[in-house]
């Protein structure tokens, strides 16, 4: 039996309302994002079921054998009475003897290529082209391209985009986000660097304004370098990059680079103590020692406290930084 004759068999023939479709066909495909940046070609192949060609549908070898069901009548389903003591009480239900579909056809003269099931199986291979700049989790219509049956309306292929991470570019929306570390030199003086863009491209990033320092966190943009924008020729979304600092690794560096940092940046000589306390309070002044922590065992320490409290039947209150 075909997908054709279930699905009249699960709807009950004549009582539609419209005509029948048959349900969607769902495809999942994930790009990267200089796919979804420059487009791409995708080809897939899906299994379904389309209309005999022997027969065109009707599931006999001569249409004149197709023969209305004389259990329903044509209808498709029949009247059940059912007696439940005094009451009488009738139901409606597919007649076996059609499957719903209010004809039939003798086993002689079935078509040979589908059986009488009207549909045959097939893998159908599709090719759909995804234009620059469409959007994630977006989907795309292949209208009439789902599964046939007799006297229906064929659904639709529907095809979901999804995305393959990134390694260092992040989307949102048209926008196009980067993360970049600088050396402290660099965010202190100026910097140039290339930066691979989505289409092979190479856009040369410096620092325009002398003077300007770039600190942790800091974001800049370049405009109208994110992702394409859909029927907006020549349009897109911006490019913002959201700078780290790295800071060097060791020592403090010797009295004579620091003095020249210090007065660089227009602070304190080098050596000076900066004092938060007034003078009367300085005899309470005690010299103290830092010593480097390891963050995931002060981190591993507080949560191994915060569940002793728990245990003890004490609040847990959140972690103050």
């Amino acid at each position: 039996m075909g997908f054709g004759a279930e699905m009249f068999g699960g709807m009950g023939g004549g009582r539609s309302r419209g005509p029948l479709r048959t349900p969607d066909l769902e495809y999942s495909v994930e790009l990267t994002l200089d796919e979804f940046y420059t487009g791409k070609n995708i080809e897939f192949t899906l299994p379904k079921e389309k209309l005999c060609d022997t027969c065109h549908g009707s599931g006999a070898k001569d249409p004149k054998a197709v023969k209305t069901c004389k259990t329903c009548s044509g209808n498709g389903f029949r009247i059940v009475t059912h007696r439940m003591g005094p009451m009488i009480q009738q139901s409606q239900e597919v007649c076996r003897a059609c499957n719903g579909q209010g004809k039939t056809i003798a086993p002689a003269d079935r078509c040979a290529t589908c059986n009488g099931n009207k549909v045959v199986k097939e893998r159908k291979k599709f090719s759909l082209f995804v234009e620059p700049g469409r959007e994630l989790n977006e989907h795309l219509v292949l209208h009439g391209e789902a599964h046939q049956a007799p006297g229906a309306v064929a659904g639709d292929v529907v095809v979901t985009l999804h995305q393959k991470p990134h390694s260092h570019i992040q989307r949102v929306g048209h926008d196009l986000i980067v993360e970049h570390k600088l050396p402290l030199p660099e965010a202190l003086g100026g910097f140039q660097f290339n930066l691979p863009h989505l289409n092979k491209r190479v856009l040369n990033v410096s620092s325009n304004e002398k003077g300007n320092i770039v600190k942790p966190g800091d974001i800049k943009k370049i405009a109208n370098e994110g992702m394409p924008i859909r029927q907006q020729p020549g349009k897109r979304g911006d490019m913002y990059i959201k700078f780290d600092v790295e800071f060097p690794e060791g020592q403090f560096l010797d009295k004579t680079k620091i003095q020249a940092v210090s007065e660089a940046l227009g602070q304190q000589k080098a050596g000076e103590v900066k004092v938060e306390t007034k003078p009367d309070e300085m005899s309470d002044v005690i010299p103290v020692t830092l010593l480097d922590v390891n963050p995931n065992t002060f981190k591993n320490k507080r949560e191994q406290k915060q569940k002793k409290r728990s245990a003890q039947g004490d609040p847990v209150q959140c972690a103050q930084m």
